[in-house]
């Protein structure tokens, strides 16, 4: 008998299982067996005739992506809140459509944030109240204003590149506290964004509004 179900690629293997088997109910299902991110060119082969890709912000969703793809694809869903990996003006011009978990990450981050300005100074109420991811801060201007005292201290969760190379002058700066992009790293967030990245993926092969369409 036919197997008539999307087929979608999940690209690590250590996704929370309630969004594994959200997808598994609606579509035949392929998960990269590693627990670590997939090598580009394992990526692009695995990718091939898929009609949708479950994928987190270390892999970018380019025109490269999108011709190993093939005119299968119909919808990409990331499992983060951030989109910086996702070539959108590329994505729609073909007709595919995208997916984020805004709002989820909400919580956790804002907890971090405060964690991270408590740990950073004691001078709580002077420090600069604003949550900001790395991509949108020139790395090297935040380095140069640290140095000379323009800027007390300050606290990253996101980093570019990430990991960051053993050498990278971050890690040198005295005045700077970072953390391994864990902002959204509980048990309940984490599960929260991989459902909603797993529906996202469902409505679009339903043609349904995405809970978080890009």
């Amino acid at each position: 008998m036919p197997n008539n179900k999307f087929k979608v690629f999940v690209t690590r293997q250590d996704i929370p299982k309630e969004a594994i088997t959200r997808l598994q109910e609606e579509c035949d299902v392929e998960i990269y067996p590693q627990s670590r991110p997939i090598p580009r060119d394992e990526l692009l082969k695995r990718i091939k005739g898929k009609d949708g890709v479950f994928c987190l912000s270390d892999q970018i969703v380019d025109k490269e992506f999108l011709d190993a793809a093939g005119p299968n694809l119909k919808v990409v869903s990331t499992f983060s809140a951030g989109f910086e990996h996702f070539d959108l003006n590329e994505i729609k011009s073909r007709g595919i459509k995208a997916g984020n978990t805004p709002g989820v990450v909400a919580d956790s981050t804002a907890e971090l944030a405060v964690s991270l300005m408590l740990a950073t100074t004691r001078r709580f109420f002077d420090s600069h109240k604003q949550i900001l991811k790395i991509c949108v801060i020139e790395q090297n201007a935040l380095m140069d204003a640290l140095k000379s005292g323009r800027i007390r201290a300050a606290g990253l969760d996101v980093m570019t590149p990430e990991p960051l190379p053993t050498d990278h002058p971050l890690l040198f700066t005295p005045n700077l506290t970072l953390l391994p992009h864990i902002g959204t790293a509980e048990l309940r967030t984490r599960t929260e964004m991989s459902v909603m990245s797993a529906n996202n993926i469902i409505a679009a092969l339903k043609n349904e509004q995405m809970p978080g369409e890009l």
